[in-house]
Protein backbone atom coordinates (compact mmCIF):
# COMPACT_ATOMS: atom_id res chain seq x y z
CA UNK A 1 0.00 0.00 0.00
CA UNK A 2 0.57 3.59 -0.52
CA UNK A 3 1.38 4.48 3.76
CA UNK A 4 3.52 0.72 3.72
CA UNK A 5 6.11 2.13 0.57
CA UNK A 6 6.45 5.55 2.68
CA UNK A 7 7.15 4.23 6.01
CA UNK A 8 8.57 0.56 5.39
CA UNK A 9 11.98 1.74 3.53
CA UNK A 10 10.85 2.73 -0.18
CA UNK A 11 11.33 6.29 0.81
CA UNK A 12 14.35 7.89 1.76
CA UNK A 13 14.44 9.58 5.32
CA UNK A 14 15.12 12.87 3.31
CA UNK A 15 11.88 12.09 1.39
CA UNK A 16 9.83 10.88 4.04
CA UNK A 17 11.22 13.96 5.76
CA UNK A 18 9.36 16.54 3.04
CA UNK A 19 6.46 13.99 2.93
CA UNK A 20 5.65 15.34 6.78
CA UNK A 21 6.32 18.72 5.82
CA UNK A 22 4.00 18.92 3.46
CA UNK A 23 1.19 17.04 5.34
CA UNK A 24 1.70 19.37 8.06
CA UNK A 25 1.36 22.41 5.93
CA UNK A 26 -1.67 21.27 4.18
CA UNK A 27 -3.29 19.60 7.27
CA UNK A 28 -2.70 23.14 8.78
CA UNK A 29 -4.17 24.96 6.06
CA UNK A 30 -7.39 22.60 5.88
CA UNK A 31 -7.69 23.15 9.74
CA UNK A 32 -7.58 26.79 9.65
CA UNK A 33 -10.23 26.29 6.79
CA UNK A 34 -12.48 24.79 8.92
CA UNK A 35 -12.64 27.70 11.43
CA UNK A 36 -14.73 29.81 8.55
CA UNK A 37 -17.28 26.80 7.97
CA UNK A 38 -20.51 27.65 9.08
CA UNK A 39 -22.09 24.50 10.17
CA UNK A 40 -18.78 22.63 11.66
CA UNK A 41 -17.86 24.78 14.55
CA UNK A 42 -21.21 27.06 14.71
CA UNK A 43 -19.10 29.53 15.66
CA UNK A 44 -21.12 33.73 16.02
CA UNK A 45 -18.54 35.19 14.94
CA UNK A 46 -19.01 39.24 14.20
CA UNK A 47 -17.67 41.31 11.07
CA UNK A 48 -14.53 42.38 12.95
CA UNK A 49 -13.62 39.09 13.74
CA UNK A 50 -14.01 37.68 10.25
CA UNK A 51 -11.73 40.44 9.26
CA UNK A 52 -8.84 39.73 11.75
CA UNK A 53 -9.59 35.85 10.60
CA UNK A 54 -9.02 36.90 6.52
CA UNK A 55 -6.17 39.62 7.57
CA UNK A 56 -4.06 36.46 9.03
CA UNK A 57 -4.69 34.27 6.17
CA UNK A 58 -1.36 35.60 4.78
CA UNK A 59 0.71 34.77 7.65
CA UNK A 60 -0.46 30.81 7.63
CA UNK A 61 -0.81 30.63 4.11
CA UNK A 62 3.31 31.33 3.84
CA UNK A 63 3.90 29.34 6.77
CA UNK A 64 2.06 26.51 4.74
CA UNK A 65 3.49 27.51 1.55
CA UNK A 66 6.72 27.33 3.26
CA UNK A 67 6.68 23.56 4.79
CA UNK A 68 4.83 22.50 1.47
CA UNK A 69 7.41 23.60 -0.65
CA UNK A 70 5.26 25.98 -2.63
CA UNK A 71 1.67 26.60 -2.54
CA UNK A 72 -0.92 24.67 -5.06
CA UNK A 73 -3.29 27.49 -5.37
CA UNK A 74 -1.40 30.52 -5.24
CA UNK A 75 -2.56 33.67 -3.87
CA UNK A 76 -1.05 37.01 -4.62
CA UNK A 77 -2.69 38.11 -1.18
CA UNK A 78 -5.47 37.27 0.84
CA UNK A 79 -7.99 39.09 -0.75
CA UNK A 80 -6.87 38.17 -4.57
CA UNK A 81 -7.31 34.79 -5.23
CA UNK A 82 -10.79 35.18 -6.86
CA UNK A 83 -13.15 37.61 -8.34
CA UNK A 84 -14.90 39.39 -6.02
CA UNK A 85 -12.62 37.83 -2.94
CA UNK A 86 -11.92 41.67 -1.60
CA UNK A 87 -15.40 42.10 -0.82
CA UNK A 88 -16.63 38.99 0.08
CA UNK A 89 -13.86 37.61 2.25
CA UNK A 90 -14.19 39.92 4.69
CA UNK A 91 -17.68 39.81 5.23
CA UNK A 92 -18.19 35.80 4.62
CA UNK A 93 -16.95 33.32 6.33
CA UNK A 94 -17.94 30.63 3.44
CA UNK A 95 -16.35 33.05 1.26
CA UNK A 96 -13.04 32.33 3.26
CA UNK A 97 -13.82 28.68 3.84
CA UNK A 98 -14.21 27.82 -0.14
CA UNK A 99 -10.69 29.85 -0.31
CA UNK A 100 -8.57 28.26 2.14
CA UNK A 101 -9.96 24.88 1.44
CA UNK A 102 -9.25 24.91 -1.79
CA UNK A 103 -5.63 25.75 -1.24
CA UNK A 104 -4.85 23.07 1.27
CA UNK A 105 -7.06 20.29 -0.93
CA UNK A 106 -4.57 21.36 -3.49
CA UNK A 107 -1.61 20.98 -1.44
CA UNK A 108 -2.77 18.29 -0.64
CA UNK A 109 -3.21 16.62 -4.08
CA UNK A 110 0.31 18.05 -4.94
CA UNK A 111 1.92 15.95 -1.74
CA UNK A 112 0.58 12.64 -2.86
CA UNK A 113 1.85 13.35 -6.62
CA UNK A 114 5.07 14.16 -4.61
CA UNK A 115 4.71 10.63 -3.02
CA UNK A 116 4.17 8.72 -6.05
CA UNK A 117 7.27 10.49 -7.93
CA UNK A 118 9.54 9.34 -5.73
CA UNK A 119 8.00 5.97 -5.46
CA UNK A 120 7.84 5.31 -8.75
CA UNK A 121 11.76 6.49 -9.03
CA UNK A 122 12.16 4.23 -6.47
CA UNK A 123 10.92 1.16 -7.55
CA UNK A 124 12.94 1.56 -10.51
CA UNK A 125 15.78 1.49 -7.83
CA UNK A 126 14.67 -2.04 -6.05
CA UNK A 127 17.85 -4.30 -5.51
CA UNK A 128 18.33 -7.88 -7.16
CA UNK A 129 18.86 -11.14 -5.36
CA UNK A 130 21.58 -11.35 -3.62
CA UNK A 131 22.25 -7.19 -2.27
CA UNK A 132 22.29 -6.21 1.16
CA UNK A 133 18.89 -5.14 2.00
CA UNK A 134 16.78 -3.93 5.24
CA UNK A 135 13.68 -4.13 4.31
CA UNK A 136 11.47 -6.29 1.95
CA UNK A 137 10.07 -3.46 -0.06
CA UNK A 138 13.48 -2.42 -1.41
CA UNK A 139 14.20 -6.06 -3.00
CA UNK A 140 12.53 -6.91 -6.51
CA UNK A 141 11.86 -10.17 -5.53
CA UNK A 142 9.79 -8.09 -2.99
CA UNK A 143 11.79 -10.33 0.36
CA UNK A 144 14.82 -9.43 2.19
CA UNK A 145 16.29 -12.81 4.23
CA UNK A 146 19.38 -13.59 6.23
CA UNK A 147 22.43 -14.95 3.99
CA UNK A 148 24.93 -17.12 5.97
CA UNK A 149 27.52 -16.50 3.25
CA UNK A 150 27.18 -12.47 3.52
CA UNK A 151 26.28 -12.17 6.85
CA UNK A 152 23.28 -9.92 6.64
CA UNK A 153 20.29 -9.52 5.32
CA UNK A 154 20.61 -9.54 1.48
CA UNK A 155 17.43 -9.54 -1.32
CA UNK A 156 15.89 -12.66 -2.08
CA UNK A 157 16.41 -15.97 -0.64
CA UNK A 158 20.25 -17.25 -0.45
CA UNK A 159 20.89 -20.63 -2.60
CA UNK A 160 21.91 -23.56 -0.12
CA UNK A 161 25.20 -24.68 0.37
CA UNK A 162 26.39 -27.31 -1.66
CA UNK A 163 28.31 -30.99 -0.43
CA UNK A 164 31.76 -30.40 0.90
CA UNK A 165 30.98 -26.16 1.66
CA UNK A 166 32.48 -25.91 5.22
CA UNK A 167 30.15 -24.52 7.93
CA UNK A 168 28.98 -24.10 11.37
CA UNK A 169 27.20 -26.16 13.16
CA UNK A 170 23.64 -24.75 14.22
CA UNK A 171 24.73 -21.68 12.37
CA UNK A 172 25.88 -21.91 8.69
CA UNK A 173 25.10 -24.93 8.33
CA UNK A 174 21.52 -24.23 8.38
CA UNK A 175 22.04 -23.19 4.57
CA UNK A 176 23.43 -26.52 3.55
CA UNK A 177 20.98 -28.45 0.92
CA UNK A 178 21.88 -31.55 2.81
CA UNK A 179 22.95 -32.44 6.34
CA UNK A 180 26.41 -31.43 7.73
CA UNK A 181 28.60 -34.02 9.12
CA UNK A 182 32.10 -34.05 10.28
CA UNK A 183 34.28 -34.75 7.22
CA UNK A 184 38.19 -36.22 7.91
CA UNK A 185 40.19 -34.51 4.90
CA UNK A 186 38.74 -31.23 6.01
CA UNK A 187 38.81 -31.76 9.57
CA UNK A 188 35.86 -29.59 10.08
CA UNK A 189 32.53 -29.66 9.96
CA UNK A 190 30.97 -29.12 6.28
CA UNK A 191 27.59 -29.91 4.70
CA UNK A 192 26.74 -33.43 3.28
CA UNK A 193 28.03 -36.74 3.20
CA UNK A 194 31.72 -37.14 2.83
CA UNK A 195 32.72 -39.71 0.80
CA UNK A 196 34.52 -42.53 1.58
CA UNK A 197 38.18 -42.97 1.20
CA UNK A 198 39.35 -45.37 -2.03
CA UNK A 199 42.33 -47.81 -1.09
CA UNK A 200 45.34 -46.76 -0.62
CA UNK A 201 44.96 -43.75 1.12
CA UNK A 202 46.42 -42.96 3.70
CA UNK A 203 44.80 -42.83 7.25
CA UNK A 204 45.28 -42.52 11.22
CA UNK A 205 43.89 -45.77 13.19
CA UNK A 206 40.61 -44.60 15.12
CA UNK A 207 40.57 -41.42 13.39
CA UNK A 208 40.60 -40.70 9.92
CA UNK A 209 40.44 -44.43 8.94
CA UNK A 210 36.27 -44.23 9.61
CA UNK A 211 36.48 -42.81 6.52
CA UNK A 212 37.36 -45.74 4.30
CA UNK A 213 35.08 -47.09 2.36
CA UNK A 214 36.33 -51.11 2.94
CA UNK A 215 38.17 -50.50 6.01
CA UNK A 216 41.65 -50.00 6.85
CA UNK A 217 45.06 -51.85 6.51
CA UNK A 218 47.23 -51.15 9.90
CA UNK A 219 50.26 -53.35 10.83
CA UNK A 220 51.36 -52.62 13.87
CA UNK A 221 55.12 -51.43 12.72
CA UNK A 222 53.71 -48.65 10.70
CA UNK A 223 52.89 -47.28 14.58
CA UNK A 224 48.92 -46.16 13.93
CA UNK A 225 49.58 -45.35 10.46
CA UNK A 226 47.48 -46.96 8.57
CA UNK A 227 46.15 -47.33 4.82
CA UNK A 228 42.20 -47.56 3.27
CA UNK A 229 41.91 -51.25 1.57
Amino acid sequence: SLIDNVYLGVLEFTEQSKIASKFIGSIGQLGYAFLFQETFFDLDLSDFDIMRGTSSVAALSGFADLMTGGSGFPLPDNFGSYPGSKKCNAKSLHAMWHQESAEGLSDLNLMIDYIVSVIQKNEKMKKNDGSLCVYDVGCKSGSCNWWYKKAFYACGKEPCWSDGTVCGVGTTCNACCNDQEWWYKKALTACGKEPCWSDGTVCGVGTTCNACCNGSSCPWYWFGVCKCK
